[in-house]
C-alpha cells in the first residue's frame, strides 16, 4: 500500500516571504486549471542570485505553468508582477523603467499587471500586455 506524501517545493535563491508564496502554488492552481497539488516543484535562481523582489512572482509562476503544460515560453517575452493567493497579478514599482530596460535587452513583449498601465506611458518597440490574473498571464505567454 502506498502512503501519502507531500510534494517537494525546494527553492534556491528565494527569500523567505516568497518561499511561502511559491509553496501555495497549489491553491492558485485550482484557479488556473492546473492540478499542481501532487507534483514536485523546484525553483532555482541561477548564478547565486538572491531574489528579494516580489515582481519575480509572475515570472516564476509562468515558468511553473510552462513546465507543467510542457509548452515553452517564447524567449522574447518577459513578465513581472506580484501574484497573490487568489491568483491576481498586482503591480510593482518602477514599471516604466523595467519595460524600457526589457526593450533595451531585446525583449519584444512584456507581460505586466493591468494596475501598472498608467505608469508605463508610451512604449515603442515592445508590446506591453496587461493582465489582471495569473490565468490571463498564462494565456498571454501562450502556456494555456
Amino acid at each position: 500500500m502506498l502512503g501519502t506524501f507531500s510534494p517537494l517545493r525546494p527553492q534556491n535563491g528565494m527569500m523567505s516571504p516568497w518561499q511561502n508564496s511559491i509553496t501555495t502554488q497549489n491553491k492558485r492552481s485550482r484557479r488556473i486549471g492546473m492540478d499542481l497539488g501532487g507534483v514536485d516543484i523546484y525553483v532555482n535562481a541561477v548564478g547565486g542570485v538572491d531574489l528579494e523582489e516580489p515582481a519575480a512572482d509572475l515570472g516564476i509562476a509562468l515558468a511553473i505553468g510552462s513546465s507543467f503544460s510542457n509548452r515553452a515560453i517564447d524567449h522574447r517575452i518577459c513578465a513581472f508582477g506580484e501574484v497573490g493567493l487568489s491568483a491576481e497579478v498586482r503591480g510593482t514599482t518602477q514599471v516604466a523603467n523595467r519595460v524600457l530596460e526589457a526593450k533595451r535587452l531585446g525583449f519584444q513583449k512584456a507581460i505586466v499587471s493591468a494596475d501598472s498601465v498608467r505608469a508605463i506611458g508610451k512604449t515603442e518597440g515592445i508590446e506591453v500586455v496587461t493582465v489582471r490574473t495569473l490565468h490571463e498571464a498564462l494565456e498571454a505567454a501562450v502556456v494555456l
